[in-house]
């Protein structure tokens, strides 16, 4: 089944490697295949996958947006042509009421994550999960519609997204369509209607980009020609990446390397990565010797220069990297997480730094050689998501087969090998455990449900953790994140070598008292476990643990934790279950989230926190909805504490010398607020980052003077439903950066004074009005201007006078629309598009 990219944008896809199917994924269970058989299975069928990091935008002006060299200027206008129908090439819908002026105008941003878009894997997906993921996206349900979507069979899913479509304009982008019988199973869900709605495809398959519809002739990529390779090339090899100042001796040789890599972006980029790190020529010329090798003949450069580039790692990088093969297919990989499982696993030395730290350099490294993607960073930039690539990963899944003696177990029957050290389970858990593996040197499982769209949600039973508990006695890594488990077994006490357990999102009710014996723990996700109303002392014994993850009410009683000398990380917990008088004792705590009652004495918590020198973030959250946080008095002895997150209503701001003095980052949330809160928060001397989000300020204008906010980079407003006016004086953030607005519906524009920040490097615009958006009407002007375009246009006039801003620099206002009412137009008829992907193409 294809899997399918809903977006209110137009956007072009990145482009991966083609194969012939008739490749046997055999070679993948092949022992003894041999360097050449490697690289052919580098090319299997599952490697044709697209990469999200390489989607851009094709609204105004899209090629500020454009990644260099990846798409020609004509490849560029075609697309846009084929459904520039609109002011804006958006999806426009018409809101299902009888008085336009009543309806809300929201617009929807994509940004360079994709984080709004449903991202399915193709190689266990079924038409009724796309049909749930689109309906889910598109109709954004409450949680009871949901709960009806959820119980939704394939015809009712249809004919749901066929309603809710109907009457309206839509563009839905379908990304690798394999086989006619996929499409015909899709179509019946959009209705045909004149409005100028449209549908785009892309495959690999030429016969179902002719048969999709006749009408429409396919139009076809290609790949980069020798200058756009060359440039791409020379910008991951060198920081300064002009052809002018490539030194001469590397300057043929890298033309050699460049031509073996045939136009493909992923050969370029991990080539260039990789020779980053050569400073002599002579390992150049070792590099291009091997791909010329016996070793890469008769196959595409591209697959030679991956295996070369995973020979080139370090043996602790080696470990590491193999490690991912255990995530599945385009499974965008939280860092944290992965972190705690390379820990766990021991790929991380003890050094003097902390290990969480050792790991993040790990993976920087990796991303500093093309070798991993990065989703989504922080603001600071240090990345919060990650993926890698599907080429790699298949290259990744043969090597570590071998090496570190991994198994996959999907949709198809393995029998498990009795020389496995890792499982990976992505799909059918039952059938797993019905074959009751032989698996007693098994170091870790884990189980994948990650897709929300597969219903109903699988039920650990009993006998499958006994099972695990009585046969997988070295196991240190369980991960059954959304798996339902509704009891853990007293056995679980004898996995005495267990460093990871998540239990994130389960149905336990309470947690044995042998967990006591889980002395080598070092992380317990609980996080998510809403029934969970037990948790053991026993904790106490696990003096081990560096990460706890809980919820609020997830505990009676006090919980003892005075021994947890490694403790990291603790949150959520409910202040009334901490023992004041023994947190101070966890001196090596970075992180804590508490819950607080309208009561709570905040003055002694932080008394009893005060000490605790590596503390850097805290959370304090009100223990019920929509209740007042009580007095924030005493977090000004917190001096070491760097972020601060306020979640709940806050009858009076506390002045600037109450919040703790080294405050860096600070988020409000639900805070209610009636009077403006930048006149006390432009008065922390050291505030960088500052979020303001749901209804945390409930007044209609909001002021920004002058002379504060002296270090802020970055602001974010987010669901501030009364605000209507933003103002920013000329002076205002003098190093601001980032500007994010979202969800403001009653904001109209932006105020003047954004145009004296002359440091502003990027705007998002998320969920914000059509009126926001497109700017006010001029007087005499027939049309309403396009907001981004004014601004851009402003923002190009100051960089072609400022030498030092780049067009890099300018700012980014990805703008999208959901419901938006929109004047009659001339009606089209609704007809697919279709890209046909070259034989051989691109992939980053």
């Amino acid at each position: 089944m294809a899997s399918l990219r809903l977006t209110f944008l137009l956007l072009i896809f990145s482009y991966s490697f083609f194969c012939s199917s008739s490749e046997s994924r055999k070679e993948l269970r092949d022992k003894e295949v041999d360097q050449e058989n490697l690289i052919q299975l580098v090319s299997s069928v599952r490697s044709i996958r697209i990469d999200p990091s390489r989607v851009i935008q094709l609204s105004w002006q899209p090629r500020v947006f454009l990644y260099s060299a990846f798409l020609s200027d004509e490849e560029c206008d075609h697309l846009i042509s084929l459904a520039d129908d609109a002011e804006e090439n958006i999806l426009e819908t018409n809101v299902n009421s009888g008085n336009a002026s009543t309806n809300k105008h929201i617009a929807m941003s994509t940004n360079k994550q994709i984080a709004m878009m449903t991202q399915l894997n193709t190689e266990d997906y079924k038409p009724k999960d796309v049909l749930h993921g689109i309906v889910r996206e598109v109709t954004r349900p409450t949680k009871e519609l949901l709960e009806t979507i959820n119980n939704l069979q394939e015809e009712g899913l249809e004919k749901m997204l066929y309603e809710h479509l109907l009457g309206k304009r839509y563009l839905v982008m379908v990304d690798d369509i394999w086989t006619m019988e996929a499409w015909d199973t899709l179509k019946r869900a959009f209705p045909e209607m004149d409005n100028g709605s449209k549908v785009m495809l892309t495959t690999r398959n030429r016969d179902v980009a002719l048969n999709v519809d006749p009408r429409t002739t396919p139009y076809e990529l290609h790949l980069l020609s020798k200058e756009e390779s060359w440039e791409l090339f020379l910008r991951k090899a060198f920081l300064d990446y002009t052809d002018v100042n490539c030194p001469q001796e590397f300057h043929d040789i890298g033309r050699r390397i460049v031509e073996k890599c045939d136009g493909l972006p992923l050969a370029i980029v991990v080539a260039g990565g990789l020779l980053s790190r050569k400073s002599l020529v002579s390992e150049w010329e070792r590099f291009l010797n091997n791909i010329n090798s016996d070793f890469a003949k008769g196959q595409h450069g591209v697959l030679a220069i991956l295996s070369l580039s995973y020979i080139d790692l370090p043996s602790h990088l080696k470990s590491c990297f193999l490690h991912l093969s255990l995530f599945p297919e385009h499974f965008v990989i939280s860092t944290r997480k992965l972190f705690q499982l390379w820990i766990a696993e021991g790929l991380i030395p003890r050094r003097q730094e902390r290990m969480e730290v050792i790991a993040e350099e790990y993976l920087n490294e990796l991303i500093d050689r093309n070798m991993v993607q990065v989703v989504r960073t922080t603001v600071n930039k240090r990345v919060k998501q990650c993926r890698i690539h599907d080429i790699l990963r298949d290259l990744l899944i043969f090597k570590a087969k071998e090496e570190i003696f991994i198994e996959i177990h999907g949709k198809t029957d393995l029998q498990p090998s009795t020389k496995s050290r890792h499982h990976s389970v992505h799909s059918n858990f039952a059938r797993y455990f019905a074959s009751e593996p032989a698996i007693p040197r098994l170091r870790s499982l884990l189980l994948f449900h990650h897709f929300e769209l597969c219903y109903p949600k699988p039920w650990m039973r009993i006998s499958h953790l006994d099972f695990i508990c009585a046969n997988c006695k070295l196991l240190r890594v369980l991960d059954f994140e959304n798996v339902f488990i509704g009891h853990l077994p007293k056995v679980i006490g004898k996995l005495i070598h267990l460093r990871y357990l998540c239990l994130k999102n389960s149905r336990l009710d309470k947690l044995p008292s042998t967990m006591r014996y889980l002395k080598s723990l070092q992380t317990l996700d609980l996080s998510g476990a809403v029934f969970l109303q037990e948790i053991p002392n026993a904790i106490c014994k696990m003096e081990n643990l560096r990460h706890l993850y809980m919820n609020a009410s997830s505990c009676k009683g006090k919980l003892r934790i005075d021994t947890l000398k490694n403790l990291h990380t603790l949150s959520l917990v409910q202040i009334n279950n901490l023992k004041l008088q023994t947190a101070g004792k966890l001196l090596n705590l970075r992180k804590l989230g508490v819950a607080l009652d309208e009561d709570s004495d905040v003055s002694k918590f932080c008394n009893s926190i005060a000490e605790l020198e590596q503390l850097e973030s805290l959370q304090l959250v009100s223990a019920m909805p929509f209740k007042s946080l009580p007095s924030l008095q005493g977090l000004s002895e917190v001096h070491c504490l760097i972020k601060l997150c306020l979640q709940g209503r806050i009858n009076t701001i506390p002045g600037p010398h109450e919040f703790p003095p080294n405050i860096a980052q600070l988020t409000l949330h639900t805070s209610f607020l009636s009077m403006n809160p930048m006149d006390v928060l432009k008065k922390l001397p050291k505030l960088s980052i500052l979020r303001i989000r749901k209804q945390s300020y409930t007044g209609d204008q909001m002021a920004i003077s002058a002379g504060g906010f002296r270090l802020l980079n970055f602001l974010e407003l987010e669901g501030l439903d009364e605000l209507q006016v933003l103002t920013i004086e000329n002076g205002a953030m003098p190093r601001l950066r980032y500007l994010r607005i979202s969800s403001c519906l009653e904001l109209k524009e932006l105020p003047v004074g954004i145009m004296s920040a002359t440091t502003l490097q990027e705007l998002e615009i998320i969920r914000m009005t059509i009126i926001f958006v497109r700017g006010r009407r001029e007087k005499g002007a027939n049309e309403p201007i396009s907001f981004a375009t004014r601004l851009y246009d402003k923002f190009m006039q100051r960089c072609k006078s400022t030498t030092c801003r780049k067009h890099s620099n300018i700012i980014q206002a990805f703008c999208s629309f959901n419901q938006i009412n929109q004047p009659e137009r001339e009606q089209k008829k609704e007809r697919p598009i279709h890209i046909t992907k070259p034989f051989l193409s691109r992939g980053e």
